[in-house]
């Protein structure tokens, strides 16, 4: 019987060993399986990209929150974003997470740009779980490079010299996602204007906006039209160049004088009177009316004045002025526009004419008394030709 305890004793330890090895893994089996059954409760809650439609080399901002839908907590080893056609800029940023708990959510923020030409392109979504596995996700990104579409729907075809004038200009956004910040801003070679620049805002998806803007040309230019908008935190720009034609004519005030008489009556100085008229299409503002060089305005009508003049209306004016020469009369009209700009017509008058017949039609006649004594000296003759029988009174005294 001695003999046999060592062959006891080396099998009793080989069943307390494989007792032990069942003993010690059972719970590692359990454990991995729950972890497992933790980290299936985790799913992407939310994908949000801004701007959901980015131009080629936008910095998009794409945000991934996850929730924990579940009753443990999971703990995560790392989250990452991958493309191979697009930039990830913070690739690294969650390299090391933590625990998102039960019921919880978590997000994950990365910049991406968006370095392509137009299409879908997609990212991809990896989470890392310390104790079990992995999530994948696929998030697709559209690029579009469609501009706004910016036109002018109404202005001059001629702008008056440094007269103010008004142009309306349409931004329109055919894009699928809503513009932010949008201004217009106006400029070029010899244009002013009291505002170049006119802030629209918000401008959404199919959707079009119109702003007026005042402005004054010194000359024939282009007339620059540079329209700003933003994509997320994205700037962009789009330029307009239209042609401006400065001349006569167009929508401004145009005035001219009619009806002009000289004064028959002898005062010591001429005076014209006349009619302006207002054939544009505006309204003159602060019209005055006077006589220039070589011509000496004289009170009491030195300068008048008519103020505002409708557009197709008149009004009447007179000039009291000195000039040895009536042959050239210069008359000076000018008036102002709604900015405040000074304009003025001169229109030369020839009343040499005029003035000849006033002149002789202001000379005198024969006096009455001449024509007393000439009946007195008539009368007179017949007497005495009549007492002396002269003529044909000789034969009436002989019947």
């Amino acid at each position: 019987m001695r003999r046999q305890e060592p062959y006891t004793n080396k099998y009793s330890i080989i069943y307390i060993f494989i007792i032990l090895i069942l003993f010690c893994s059972t719970p590692v089996i359990s454990d991995g399986t729950e972890a497992e059954n933790a980290a299936a409760q985790i799913s992407v809650a939310n994908i949000v990209i801004s701007p959901s439609l980015p131009f080629e080399d936008d910095i998009i901002t794409v945000t991934v929150i996850i929730q924990n839908t579940g009753t443990q907590p999971v703990a995560i080893s790392r989250a990452e974003l991958y493309s191979k056609d697009l930039t990830v800029l913070n690739q690294r940023t969650y390299a090391s997470v933590g625990t998102v708990g039960a019921g919880n959510t978590m997000e994950f923020t990365f910049s991406v740009r968006a370095n392509a030409g137009d299409g879908i392109y997609y990212l991809w979504f990896y989470l890392d779980f310390r104790d079990a596995g992995s999530l994948q996700y696929h998030i697709p990104v559209t690029i579009s490079n469609t501009p706004v579409v910016v036109s002018v729907t109404d202005m001059p075809t001629v702008f008056q010299e440094n007269g103010e004038e008004t142009i309306t200009i349409s931004v329109g956004n055919p894009r699928e996602n809503t513009l932010n910040g949008v201004s217009v801003e106006i400029s070029g070679s010899g244009i002013t204007s009291t505002q170049n620049t006119r802030f629209i805002g918000t401008l959404p998806a199919d959707e079009s906006r119109e702003v007026s803007c005042d402005l004054t040309a010194a000359s024939s230019t282009d007339l620059l039209i540079t329209t700003t908008y933003r994509t997320g935190t994205n700037e962009h720009m789009n330029e307009l160049l239209i042609p401006i034609t400065v001349g006569s004519g167009g929508k401004s005030a145009s005035l001219i004088i009619n009806n002009v008489e000289l004064d028959a009556e002898t005062t010591g100085y001429h005076k014209i009177s006349g009619d302006v008229n207002n054939a544009g299409l505006k309204t003159a503002e602060a019209v005055v009316v006077t006589t220039d060089d070589p011509a000496v305005p004289i009170e009491p009508y030195r300068n008048y004045v008519i103020g505002s003049l409708n557009p197709d209306d008149f009004s009447s004016f007179d000039l009291t002025f000195t000039a040895d020469d009536m042959s050239q009369i210069p008359v000076v009209v000018s008036y102002k526009d709604r900015s405040g700009s000074v304009f003025s017509e001169t229109f030369t008058l020839d009343m040499s004419h005029a003035f000849e017949e006033n002149r002789a039609a202001r000379m005198p006649g024969p006096s009455p008394v001449v024509y007393v004594v000439l009946i007195v000296l008539i009368g007179a003759a017949l007497y005495i030709a009549w007492k002396r029988e002269y003529g044909p009174f000789k034969k009436l005294s002989r019947k």
